[in-house]
């Protein structure tokens, strides 16, 4: 693995709203920046994927009456909803020596990525980029116990870290504990980040107010939920663009 992987690889992929791996651990569970550094945004999957749901748009549009066709917004993009897995601090050691060097290497990364793929500059500069990109967590969106588990991942913006409740690496790992419910929407030049908490872990009420939402993916326009390949899912429910329940 050369240095840019050693330490930390994000590798977001939109229809699960971001698949983040990374090759060092620190002892409860968090990864950090620090000693090397990658950052990898598949931008040409996410083109794909936006690709795919315009499709959706414009078949969702033909099956409309004018009126309502020419009210559909053509914005593409997938909502997800989930349990949060651990935390994983990204900037947990700013005192290490390479810590502003491999941040400046992330940067540089997503903003090739934005002008290779988009032909644009990223919206965001670095410190500002620093300043937002500082934890990520896991998501669990489908689980068939001892059968299957689906995750997806996402940015955990600054503010609500203190306000949601993450598992720890051990109960996680070992257990498969999850924490808060909660829904995650294209951010900073399409990053998924964590918009709001749906269900607090910790409540008495928790198992009540899961049975409003619907875990998985979705399509950000119209709700509709989405298969693996971005397509409405055969069956699926649809949700409130708003609200995030689940529509009877």
């Amino acid at each position: 693995m050369n240095k840019r992987s050693q330490i930390f690889k994000v590798l977001f992929s939109l229809p699960l709203s971001a698949g983040l791996s990374a090759c060092a651990v620190n002892g409860d569970g968090h990864r950090q920046v620090g000693g090397g550094g990658g950052f990898d945004v598949d931008y040409e999957k996410i083109r794909e994927v936006k690709q795919q749901l315009s499709e959706n748009a414009e078949k969702e549009a033909g099956k409309a009456t004018l009126s309502k066709a020419a009210s559909i917004d053509q914005k593409t993009g997938t909502l997800v909803i989930g349990e949060v897995g651990v935390l994983q601090r990204l900037n947990a050691n700013p005192e290490h020596k390479d810590y502003d060097k491999n941040y400046r290497m992330l940067y540089e990364q997503h903003e090739k990525n934005q002008r290779e793929i988009y032909n644009r500059r990223p919206s965001i500069d670095l410190d500002e980029f620093k300043s937002k990109v500082t934890a990520t967590c896991s998501l669990e969106v489908f689980y068939i116990p001892g059968v299957m588990t689906k995750r997806s991942s996402a940015i955990v913006p600054v503010e609500l870290i203190e306000q949601i409740e993450f598992p720890s690496f051990n109960k996680s790992y070992f257990l498969g504990a999850t924490g808060d419910l909660v829904v995650v929407k294209p951010g900073i030049d399409d990053i998924p980040i964590i918009e709001k908490v749906l269900c607090k872990k910790s409540s008495e009420g928790f198992d009540a107010c899961k049975k409003q939402y619907s875990k998985g993916t979705f399509d950000l326009q119209t709700g509709q939920e989405l298969d693996a390949e971005m397509k409405p899912k055969r069956d699926g429910v649809r949700i409130s663009t708003r609200s995030y329940q689940r529509l009877e």
